[in-house]
């Protein structure tokens, strides 16, 4: 699979508006339920830099940052692409973009992302509570 890691255009939007709002109403079981739209993503990326993963020419996954705090906001990798190395390549962009220390934010439901984030290195530094429930503030050093 050939992978590349490039910055969002405008033509992304739809794609990744629509791969945000599958991830979360199918995998994030412990949040309330309702209907996410565009409205939602757009929301949710606000004012942030999006990187994007293209495998073998399509989108496969994306990464959104604050950039003034090099905080990860969001990772979601399509589901037909995981395991291939794409949030790895993702977050390494970030890494080389934004400079470390890395922080994110990981909820505690999220079983799947925190192996994943922990056997890239990051560690949990600590514990806290957000309108989505439980969260593990994590960072990366190196």
């Amino acid at each position: 699979m050939d992978i590349r890691i490039r910055e969002y255009r405008a033509s992304d939007h739809d794609a990744l508006a629509a791969l945000y709002a599958e991830i979360l109403q199918e995998e994030f079981t412990w949040r309330p339920q309702r209907g996410i739209t565009a409205h939602d993503f757009d929301s949710a990326v606000q004012g942030e830099r999006i990187l994007v993963a293209e495998a073998d020419g399509r989108i496969a996954g994306f990464l959104s940052a604050w950039e003034p705090d090099a905080f990860i906001h969001s990772l979601y990798v399509d589901k037909g692409c995981r395991r291939a190395g794409i949030g790895r390549a993702l977050l390494l962009k970030a890494e080389s973009e934004l400079g470390l220390p890395l922080t994110l934010k990981c909820e505690a439901g999220n079983e799947a992302a925190m192996r994943f984030y922990e056997a890239a290195g990051w560690k949990a530094e600590q514990e806290g509570i957000s309108e989505e429930g439980p969260y593990y503030l994590m960072s990366l050093s190196r």
